[in-house]
């Protein structure tokens, strides 16, 4: 038969239906299980009250009716925890879920190439990897790895899609923002500007690619106002 006692040092007192107090360390379950005592903590006293040790028994009892033996059955919930949490703390799955998170935000192509970062440039070096785990000496390696490719720019980008998924893993995933730390350590990026257009179809070329842009509403309108504007400051 299953008992709850109160443990400590000191002697045992019998309570009421089947409970025992042993001074005023913490409560326990007391049960047999294939022959074998056993005793199964339910919380510390005076933090656990009666009430909710009691509450806490009743539970246990009702998996050890089921066959299942309480203490195994709650290592078995914690071991499922912690493999939870080590799977959200994954960079594959933070990444995934912060590009969830902001896809709706963004426009089609913004989000392809936001995809196309990850999937290219972080993944393969952080795909079985902890995110906590991960040092910005070997994002910035990474990173650098595309500043090689002559592609200033998309390394730049990477480095900002990295930035999105490191602020969504703090604080819960990771401990701090390892972005902060590579603040100036790529090249800059040096504007280029394009001779202005002169020539009638190569301005038709233009419009139409403008007026097909597919990108975020924000920059939709400014290209589309740029040739208008460009006429008023002509006059």
């Amino acid at each position: 038969s299953s008992q709850w006692v109160k443990r400590s040092k000191g002697q045992r007192v019998k309570g009421s239906k089947g409970q025992r107090v042993k001074g005023s360390k913490g409560w326990f379950l007391k049960y047999r299980k294939d022959g074998v005592e056993k005793h199964m903590a339910l919380g510390g006293y005076p933090v656990v009250t009666f009430a909710t040790a009691r509450l806490a028994r009743d539970q246990a009892k009702l998996k050890k009716l089921s066959c299942a033996d309480p203490i195994e059955t709650r290592l078995d919930e914690k071991r499922l925890v912690t493999q939870s949490t080590d799977l959200r703390a994954n960079f594959v799955a933070i990444a995934c879920v912060w590009y969830e998170t902001n896809k709706s935000n963004w426009s089609e192509h913004h989000a392809f190439r936001e995809k196309r970062d990850i999937e290219k440039d972080l993944l393969p070096h952080f795909k079985h990897r902890q995110i906590a785990d991960i040092t910005s000496i070997e994002l910035l390696k990474a990173v650098k790895l595309v500043e090689e490719r002559n592609a200033l720019d998309m390394a730049h980008r990477v480095l900002t899609t990295a930035r999105g998924g490191w602020r969504y893993a703090v604080p819960h995933f990771a401990e701090r923002n390892i972005i902060f730390d590579l603040e100036g350590k790529l090249k800059s990026y040096k504007t280029k500007y394009f001779a202005a257009i002169t020539e009638p179809l190569q301005l038709a070329a233009l419009m139409k690619a403008i007026w097909s842009y597919q990108g975020s509403v924000v920059v939709r309108v400014a290209l589309r106002l740029a040739p208008m504007l460009a006429m008023l400051s002509t006059i």
